[in-house]
């Protein structure tokens, strides 16, 4: 049976059912895989810390939930496989565009997330608030144990496993299936955009990092629609999450601030406090995406 584009034809809700079905699949099967080599780990390397068994334990949940998964689902939801191939991407026009979009786009972003975080829920909620702010201050807690050590393999280790591996499993998971099969499905485009943003951002299950989240998938979604290849927005999320690491990684071994996390807290309020500061980091954005617009506009033409 040939499996390339099985399910191409069939509604948005039939693949949207199947995407689901299959990221479930991969999270079953990660989850299996990580807990099966923790136990050789255990075995094999018995002094090895907690925290370098949590970092395998991500990179193997992680590359079988969204890459292997969303490859799979991109070969038997989606019409045009060509958003697989590199294509064409300028130094110039396209690739240090989309590095200084995720450098000019840290007020504006910190600035969302300042908003988000001031939100608060109706007084009938406030038990629902409590269980949010302690989940999201847990996952933040976890993810400083990765930042927090400041060896150079260690900086590696989380550039893989932090900035790489997420960027290119949730670009082709999220704008490469849903966001494109909307399309394909011939949903408004900028309205899948949209909902694939939100849908983005959701999956996280930080209501107070929704925001900014939200718009990183809107810069996203733009990025991918109008270059047609899930790489290049993936060298852009790779960029805004390896951006994040290597602060950390400064932060740490340079002791730019008494603590990691106070550090982190300290570049987070960057941009924030004012409105001047955004503003020139949004028009900078508009200004960058532009220009990759209009370098892939050319090619098509």
């Amino acid at each position: 049976m040939r499996l390339k584009g099985l399910f191409a034809n069939h509604s948005i809700w039939i693949k949207g059912v199947i995407i689901v079905m299959m990221s479930i699949m991969g999270l079953c099967v990660g989850g299996v895989l990580a807990y099966a080599a923790t136990l050789v780990i255990g075995r094999i390397s018995p002094e090895m810390d907690s925290v370098s068994r949590l970092l395998i334990d991500q990179a193997i949940l992680s590359t079988v939930a969204f890459i292997v998964a969303g490859w799979a689902c991109i070969k038997l939801l989606i019409k045009d496989n060509r958003i697989l191939r590199p294509g064409r991407m300028s130094m110039t026009e396209v690739v240090l565009p989309a590095i200084f979009v995720m450098v000019f786009s840290i007020p504006f972003i910190n600035q969302l997330a300042a908003w988000n975080e001031g939100m608060t829920l109706p007084e009938s909620l406030e038990k629902i608030e409590k269980l949010m702010r302690e989940w999201e201050d847990s996952a933040n807690d976890m993810t400083m144990q990765f930042f927090e050590r400041s060896s150079l393999t260690s900086y590696v280790v989380n550039i893989i496993v932090l900035a790489l591996i997420p960027a290119i499993g949730e670009e082709m998971l999220f704008r490469g299936t849903i966001q494109q099969s909307m399309t394909e499905s011939g949903w408004n485009k900028h309205l899948s955009v949209i909902l694939t943003a939100a849908i983005f951002s959701a999956i996280h299950l930080q209501f107070y990092g929704f925001l900014p989240r939200f718009a990183l998938g809107v810069i996203l979604g733009y990025t991918f629609l109008w270059s047609g290849s899930l790489w290049v927005s993936a060298l852009m999320h790779f960029v805004n999450n390896a951006l994040v690491v290597t602060a950390a990684f400064a932060i740490s071994r340079v002791g730019l601030a008494e603590t990691t996390q106070k550090g982190m807290k300290e570049m987070d309020s960057i941009g924030t406090g004012g409105y001047i500061t955004p503003c020139i980091s949004l028009l900078l954005i508009v200004l960058m995406m532009l220009i990759i617009r209009r370098y892939y506009q050319k090619t098509k033409a």
